[in-house]
Order: structure tokens, then sequence, then C-alpha cells
């Protein structure tokens, strides 16, 4: 496949090359054929047709040469903002007064009570411009996404956490420097499908072998929770959207009673 690639685009150069050799011979034949006054060489000189051609041309590659110079332009005025890929941790024995963690080293069960910090998701202008707007929306397809999953590993636990999955909607959001971050709490429905998740897969009622089957739909594997939408606009008022599915995989850290828990963010194609 890539040698036809090549044996075509060396052709196209040599055809190319070819008709601009000849040109000016091609151009004094078809002159020298009398259809009718105007395709006369005593109207209309072959050297005047060539200087034609040539004009026409120089005006095509002045026009391309600013149409690619204006779209750079609009290009690098474009904020790009990206979420970032986030690794949590989450005590195995569910309960809802344990919060997400942010180090793996937890050697025994919290304490209750025990103060809850909070946890970010982190996006990142990756530009040289700032968006001088823009929005966020996390949308949970109803909850159909995380139920789906839910049902590979015994089903939702609609008993322990319930929600309605609407989408969650931060907009006006302001100022977006160029080269900086933003951090974004956790939304409570993110937290309520992986506290969900993992019950699942902790569920002390559940038999060793049942457990086993549901982790064989986790080992090495990531799941779709949600998409998020980031609508900006740059300092020209273009308006830019991106969207990205966050995808959650889950692992048993064997030595540590907690799980980790990897959000990963894969762009959308337009």
């Amino acid at each position: 496949m890539l040698k036809q690639k090549l044996k075509l685009k060396w052709i196209v150069i040599v055809a190319i090359a070819a008709i601009l050799i000849f040109m000016p011979k091609i151009v004094d034949w078809l002159f020298s054929i009398y259809v009718c006054d105007f395709t006369a060489l005593t109207v209309v000189n072959a050297h005047d047709v060539i200087g034609y051609v040539g004009a026409v041309f120089g005006g095509l590659c002045a026009l391309v040469a600013v149409a690619i110079a204006v779209r750079q332009f609009s290009i690098e005025k474009c904020p790009i903002i990206i979420p970032q890929n986030k690794i949590i941790y989450y005590y195995q024995n569910f309960d809802r007064k344990y919060a997400f963690q942010d180090t793996p080293d937890m050697e025994k069960q919290p304490p209750n009570f025990s103060p809850q910090i909070l946890q970010y998701f982190v996006l990142e202008n990756a530009s040289n411009s700032p968006a001088i707007a823009f929005d966020i929306v996390i949308r949970y397809h109803n909850g159909e996404w995380y139920r789906s999953i839910c049902n590979l590993i015994g089903g939702a636990p609609d008993e322990i956490l319930n929600s309605s999955f609407e989408d969650d909607k931060y907009f006006n959001q302001g100022v977006f420097n160029a080269n900086s971050t933003r951090k974004l709490v956790i939304p409570i429905n993110v937290e309520y499908i992986t506290k969900g998740i993992s019950y699942r897969l902790y569920e002390p009622t559940a038999a060793p072998k049942c457990k086993a089957g549901r982790w064989d739909h986790f080992l090495r594997k990531t799941h779709k929770i949600a998409e998020i939408r980031i609508c900006s606009q740059d300092v020209l008022g273009k308006l830019r959207t991106d969207s990205y599915d966050m995808q959650i995989g889950i692992t048993d850290c064997m030595d540590k009673p907690v799980y980790e828990i990897s959000f990963t963010f894969v762009s959308k194609k337009k």
C-alpha cells in the first residue's frame, strides 16, 4: 500500500513537471488550430496566454498563502482545554463517610468523621492563547453507561446509591489563562458511579467466585462512564467545542486496603 502511494506521488510530480515544461508548446499547438477568430494567434498571442496563465497561477498561490496565514493565526489564537488523567484511591469497605484519597498509603481504616479532602479533576489550557470564556458540561446518558457496567458485575446498587444522573453543567467559568490549569471538583455523580461499582466489586455478601468473575471485567480494561464537553471562546470571539470520553479503570491494591481508580479522558472525533 505504501509503495503504491509513493509510486502515485512520483507519477503526479512527473506529470506536473511535464505540463509546466511543455506548456508553451501546448499553447502554441492549440492556437495553431483555427476554430474561430478568438483562438487565432492574430487575435490572442501565445505569450499573452502564457502570461495570463502565470498571473492567474500567481494570484491563486497568493490567495492560498493568505488563507494559510489566516488559518494559522486563527489556530494560534485558539485555546486548547484538555482534562488531565487522574488517579485516586478509595477504601474497599464501602461506606458513604469514606472519601476519595490521593495516596495509596492507607495502612488501616480511616477514623470515623475524619476530614474529607475534596478531590479534583485538573483542566489544562495547553495553548498560548487564553479562553476569554468557557463552559463545561458532563453528560451521564441518564446513567445508562453506568448501569450497563453494573449489569456486568451484579447490577446497580440503587438501594445504596441512587441518582437521576442529570447532566452536570458549569457555565460562565470566566477567563482561562494560556498555559495554565484549573481545578474542577469531582462531581457527586462521578462519586456515585465510582462508589457503586466499587461496592459491587467488593460486596461482602457475594461469593468469592462471583467476585472473581466481576473483577474479570476490570482486568486491564476501562469503561466509559461519562462524557465531558468543553466550550471555549477565543480572543477573536470564535467558539470551539471539544468532547472527551471519561473512562474508568479500577485496580485492587493487594498490599493496601484500597482500590486504585484511574480516570482516563479520550478525545472524541469531531
